[in-house]
């Protein structure tokens, strides 16, 4: 009985060491007139030399605030003030295109808590679904973006539409839009 023992624990422990876990790490990159979009840090890919293929979500406004009204919402805020105790800074809040919009402190420091609520809500396992998810692939060098894969669900998180493209139909975006600052934080440096 012993050696089965040990010859099971040796196998879960192997498997878990051998498997490739992965994890979205959802950041937060403004917010649309439907509610606070995220790219998923640890699904960016670099396919060619200027070119960053990454997932998108959205989640829609009605639902991130039904969520903080809810039991998850209060743990947010915990959350929230143990990264900030930290200094942890979401890096859209970092860019000066982004911290110039704000007239003061306080202001930026309110914008600054709201984006990590934001994110905590976005990574939170059981939390919201989105009511879409966007695969974008961005020529850096161009400053254009382009779908390949696109995704729509309803309130119940049950997919509404999907459509997906090899090639992506790029297009080109104004500045200081939600496009233009995730080429910022996703894009090396040109």
């Amino acid at each position: 009985m012993r050696k089965f023992l040990l010859a099971l624990l040796l196998a879960v422990v192997s498997s878990v060491a051998f498997c490739n876990v992965y994890a979205a790490d959802w950041k937060f990159t403004g917010s649309g007139p439907q509610g606070p979009m995220f790219f998923d840090a640890n699904s960016i890919k670099y396919p060619e030399k200027d070119y960053v293929s990454v997932w998108v979500k959205g989640i829609s406004n009605k639902a991130a605030k039904n969520y903080y009204k809810g039991k998850r919402g209060k743990e947010l805020i915990s959350d929230v003030s143990k990264k900030l105790t930290k200094n942890h800074v979401p890096s859209l809040m970092l860019l000066d295109s982004v911290k110039n919009k704000y007239k003061s402190d306080q202001d930026f420091g309110n914008a600054i808590f709201e984006a990590l609520i934001d994110e905590a809500m976005a990574n939170d396992p059981f939390g919201i679904s989105p009511y879409v998810s966007i695969y974008f692939q961005i020529d850096c060098k161009n400053k254009r973006i382009g779908t390949l894969s696109i995704t729509t669900y309803s309130k119940d998180g049950t997919v509404k539409s999907s459509d997906s493209s090899e090639y992506p139909n790029y297009s080109y975006f104004a500045p200081d839009t939600t496009g233009d600052l995730l080429t910022i934080l996703v894009c090396p440096k040109i």
